[in-house]
């Protein structure tokens, strides 16, 4: 049973990674970067999102809320409706969160909102998932 939570908890971590990213790659292409944009100056990363437009911040936040639906969802299905493990899902996804804002300064708006974009979603994403 420890094996199919731990197992469950990484495919559906793997999962919420992978769709966030998908995502992420979407809302770029949607609203590029400048050209020339080095990823590797943390500076100039802040400054490129200093200027995203808050369409774009948003369309992030609700690619978060799918990931960890979707990650939930995985979860349940694979553990078999651990309760404890869509609430691990969802705090790292928010210790995910922390280190992305520490790193990098977004609006206030999107600060505080970006709390409630992992957990509740790993919760009803697990609720959906579960067998009956």
């Amino acid at each position: 049973m420890i094996i199919r939570n731990l197992i469950a908890l990484v495919v559906g971590l793997i999962a919420a990674i992978a769709v966030t990213y998908i995502l992420q790659i979407i809302v770029g292409m949607l609203f590029p970067p400048p050209a020339g944009l080095d990823f590797n100056n943390p500076e100039a990363i802040k400054q490129y999102v200093s200027n995203l437009p808050s369409i774009a911040i948003l369309l992030v936040l609700i690619g978060y809320i799918i990931a960890y639906f979707i990650g939930g969802f995985i979860v349940a299905r694979i553990s078999g409706g651990n309760s404890a493990l869509p609430l691990i899902l969802g705090a790292v996804g928010t210790l995910f969160w922390i280190l992305n804002i520490w790193m990098i300064p977004h609006p206030l708006w999107a600060t505080l909102a970006g709390f409630i974009c992992f957990i509740p979603p790993a919760l009803l994403g697990s609720r959906t998932g579960q067998r009956r």
